[in-house]
């Protein structure tokens, strides 16, 4: 029995928790343990991916991943909350109950119209596609939160966490 499929979508969902997460939390400091956690996340999907495909080039963009957003880009980001004292200003448009509607928009509308889009390639694929909406909607709500937070640290990790 094959638990690589199993492993991949564990890691795929933790992924868009922590991006979810992203969005509920005010203080900087968390707000960049949850990208980190949502690149390792991100890391080891990628690795899965690279041991079911047996293919180098995901493990090669895997490792590359690895050391920019989960090891340099948190330093980075740290250093930066650090010599600005900024630790709770993150600030959004949207408050967070409105933000959560827009989530649900975005998950209803994704979940209805992405799986018929993609008959094509869910006839002889080993990747969950059933969860596809899931992964795509963690894109979507990268993108949602360049747009929403009003600070340039939460609009650089929404580019990165992209």
């Amino acid at each position: 029995m094959n638990v690589l499929p199993e492993f991949l979508v564990l890691f795929g969902m933790l992924a868009f928790l922590f991006t979810l997460l992203m969005h509920l939390t005010r203080k900087n400091t968390a707000l960049v343990g949850l990208y980190l956690l949502q690149s390792l996340a991100l890391v080891v999907f990628m690795g899965i991916i690279a041991s079911i495909e047996h293919d180098p080039l995901p493990l090669i963009t895997a490792l590359l991943t690895l050391f920019v957003k989960v090891i340099f880009a948190p330093y980075f980001f740290f250093r930066l909350i650090k010599s600005s004292k900024e630790y709770f200003t993150s600030k959004t448009y949207l408050g967070i109950p409105l933000s959560l509607v827009a989530i649900l928009g975005l998950s209803v509308f994704l979940s209805t119209h992405t799986l018929p889009s993609f008959d094509a390639i869910t006839e002889n694929s080993m990747f969950p596609i059933e969860y596809l909406p899931f992964y795509m909607l963690g894109m979507f709500l990268s993108i949602f939160l360049i747009v929403n937070h009003k600070d340039m640290l939460a609009q650089m990790i929404g580019i990165l966490s992209f």
